[in-house]
């Protein structure tokens, strides 16, 4: 997959689970929403330190945590584009 298209994607799914998050009663454990964390952060570090040269397995590993994070806070499930 194109890189850009990647990456729009995620910045689309991110406007999603704002829109979600901020609208929707939780009904999630304390663990789930640790782990959904855990999750959004490694995406933030890995999208912070990439270069213009990142490989397919550095996107691929940044949209399999963010699917799993969006998955987790809004109960639906992302499956690669």
């Amino acid at each position: 997959m194109d890189k850009s298209i990647a990456l729009e994607n995620i910045r689309i799914l991110t406007e999603e689970l704002m829109i979600s998050a901020s609208s929707k009663p939780t009904h999630l454990s304390q663990e789930e929403l640790l782990d959904a964390l855990v999750h959004l952060t490694r995406v933030i570090h890995s999208l912070t330190t990439l270069d213009e040269t990142f490989t397919q397995q550095q996107l691929n590993y940044i949209e399999t945590k963010f699917y799993a994070a969006y998955n987790i806070l809004t109960g639906k499930p992302i499956y690669p584009w």
